[in-house]
């Protein structure tokens, strides 16, 4: 079997391009016709103890002191790297995936554009490399119900943010396309968002859709692929606060051995048809 190490990475790669040159990986999606740009609205599975792992992420904030999302001088949305790259310092370990400062200078508009098409800092161990915020957090460890979420995947897990909208901060989304957006690829990053409190006013929106609003406890797949953005009803007195969480959904990782390799559904099963048929969860969990 193919081991991929942390420690082989070169700097001038991201952890997922180094895998994919390792791998018969191009050849692979091409053979599953490659990226598909299916809108999935309605929840993929729902959690009854959504209020649980909600208070699981705010003890988290309290203990770590939760933070503004990197990427914007704003307190419109605050949280939290819930993952790390192990070999970055402990003090950034709580913002390593939670967005980035060098993108501050760049208006509310191009933001969104600019953060997909920055090649230039596409290495190993950047904001930008998903793959190397591979560990679980050691204070989510601690809560029970946030951890059970998490380890209920049967795809490697990386990059998980908690994001919580300060509705009285925040502004009603106008007609028009700003804040679309696509993030990244789906064979390489898959990407959920686990709402854990939304007051209807908070919502999701696909390019040519109308926004769907998920509830407490739905997990919702969401098509990075396709453009997208989050989707503000109204400015309220509300505090909306989401899990979004990213799979590798045709690798395994090995966090003792600091490794990836690939997986069962490897050149086998589409991401898209994994999602729904439930194969990124393991049996018997939620």
């Amino acid at each position: 079997m193919t081991k991929i190490y942390f420690d082989d990475v070169p700097d001038n790669k991201t952890v997922i391009e180094y895998i994919k040159s390792k791998l018969n990986w191009e050849q692979a999606v091409n053979d599953l016709g490659g990226v598909r740009s299916d809108v999935i609205k309605d929840p993929i599975r729902q959690i009854n103890n959504s209020a649980r792992v909600l208070g699981n992420t705010y003890a988290v904030y309290a203990e770590l002191g939760a933070v503004n999302w990197q990427s914007r001088n704003s307190c419109e949305l605050y949280g939290l790297s819930l993952t790390y790259n192990k070999n970055n310092n402990e003090n950034t370990w709580k913002l390593g995936s939670f967005g980035h400062q060098r993108y501050q200078k760049l208006d509310s508009y191009s933001y969104f554009t600019a953060v997909k098409a920055d090649e230039s800092n596409r290495l190993k161990g950047d904001y930008l490399d998903s793959l190397s915020f591979r560990h679980i957090h050691p204070a989510v460890i601690n809560q029970f119900s946030l951890r059970t979420l998490l380890q209920s995947f049967d795809t490697a897990v990386h990059r998980v943010t908690a994001r919580t909208i300060n509705g009285n901060m925040v502004y009603r989304t106008l007609p028009g396309d700003g804040g679309m957006h696509k993030d990244e690829n789906q064979f390489e990053s898959l990407r959920v968002n686990v709402c854990l409190s939304n007051n209807g006013e908070f919502g999701l929106q696909y390019e040519g859709h109308d926004p769907s609003y998920p509830c407490d406890g739905d997990i919702n797949f969401v098509n990075t692929d396709v453009m997208h953005r989050a989707y503000i009803n109204n400015r309220c007195e509300f505090q909306r606060t989401h899990l979004i969480i990213n799979l590798s959904p045709w690798l395994d990782f090995d966090p003792i051995n600091d490794c990836w390799s690939p997986n069962k559904y490897f050149g086998k099963v589409h991401p898209v048809d994994m999602v729904k048929q439930g194969l990124i969860f393991k049996q018997g969990t939620l």
